[in-house]
């Protein structure tokens, strides 16, 4: 037998999982304290494991097994609940609801995305020496800048071939190797494609409200850890530059037009969400150059070993044989007992009477390891 298996509980685990993860970033991307003590690092590393772990629904026979005595059973009999004339059960139409609003969603982000791109290329440029100069001075292989005034803010965009757009703005030399640099950063990062792999799995998983949330929490995350990559050599006054260079964008943006912009592309400055301006601040100023500590080694290495564990629970509803007219309960044997296999799932039958469902942790377990298993034709 396998050591490792996919089944459909082992699918919900690691949709349980995915979602634990997600809720952990949104409470500690919050604190001010973790992120200064500890970095968005972090929180980026359990995003990757999280991501990960819902691609990987794997299953273990040394899982340990969580039952549910009512919740899951409850929710599974209401799934296995026929309805239309008794041919379709309501977990059957659900689905179907599902695949078709997984159609819908790519469908609607394709339109979208393919109108911002449209748009992107309906830009009128226009010559900026500054820009030129700089840009010149800090070369980036593949990437081109270009100033444009149908923005108000720095953007990046592009996959294969990235592009920075930059509006006309009245800032130092210096300002303007931050913001290219910062921008730079992004692409550096592939965070557009990061952008993009979250935003098929929010088509994937539509129905769950957590993932419209954390849309923005993925930008929040990838500006403070451009911050970070910007700022982690410089000292206090080299930050307070910085922040005033963001500062000075922020003045000088008076139109928000090309706020819808946000699928395809990486700005400067979140308008949507002030309160991460104010965080960016606080966090690069209250962190000193030294914060990587072995405090941050230990919760990253936590963060690892709590992404390896969730491999070894799954959780499962919990089935329990009826007892006969004597008040005995039934036995187990390899006489009236078998085990059929269906689709990855293993259904305990007793008395050619299905009575629940196994996971791959219990098959080598007495009395179930005895039992013969007979694949589904």
């Amino acid at each position: 037998m396998d050591k490792i298996s996919i089944s459909y509980y082992s699918i919900v685990s690691a949709i349980i999982f995915f979602n634990i993860g997600l809720i952990l970033i949104l409470i500690l991307r919050h604190s001010l304290f973790f992120l200064v003590k500890y970095g968005e690092w972090c929180l980026l590393l359990l995003f990757i494991f999280s991501v990960i772990r819902i691609l990987l629904p794997l299953d273990s026979v040394n899982a340990i097994v969580i039952h549910s005595n009512k919740v899951y059973p409850g929710i599974l009999k209401m799934l296995h609940m026929p309805l239309i004339t008794n041919q379709y059960s309501l977990g059957y139409i659900l689905l179907i609801i599902w695949i078709t609003g997984i159609i819908f969603m790519i469908l609607k982000d394709c339109y979208l995305y393919f109108n911002e791109f449209r748009y992107i290329k309906k830009f009128l440029l226009v010559h900026d020496e500054q820009v030129d100069r700089i840009s010149k001075e800090i070369f980036f292989k593949n990437v081109e800048i270009f100033v444009t005034p149908n923005i108000s803010v720095p953007k990046a965009t592009g996959i294969l071939k990235p592009y920075i757009y930059l509006p006309p703005l009245h800032v130092s030399d210096d300002e303007m190797r931050l913001i290219i640099k910062h921008e730079i950063c992004h692409i550096r990062g592939g965070d557009i494609a990061i952008k993009i792999l979250f935003s098929i799995f929010t088509d994937i998983f539509w129905w769950n409200p957590f993932m419209y949330i954390y849309q923005h929490e993925v930008d929040n995350l990838l500006e403070l850890r451009c911050d970070h990559n910007i700022t982690e050599n410089m000292d206090q006054k080299e930050k307070a530059n910085y922040l005033s260079t963001i500062l000075h964008v922020i003045k000088q943006s008076k139109s928000y037009t090309d706020n819808y912009l946000t699928r395809s592309v990486m700005n400067f400055i979140n308008y949507k969400t002030e309160d991460i301006t104010k965080q960016r601040f606080q966090v690069i100023m209250r962190r000193k150059n030294y914060w990587r500590s072995e405090k941050c080694i230990v919760i990253n290495s936590l963060v690892f070993v709590l992404f390896i564990a969730s491999f070894f629970i799954i959780v499962q509803p919990a089935y329990y044989p009826e007892r006969n007219e004597a008040d005995h309960i039934l036995e187990i044997n390899t006489i009236n007992s078998f085990i059929l296999l269906s689709n990855n799932d293993y259904l305990l039958y007793i008395n050619n009477e299905p009575y629940g469902y196994l996971s791959a942790s219990e098959l080598d377990t007495l009395p179930y390891s005895e039992l013969e298993i007979i694949k589904e034709e």
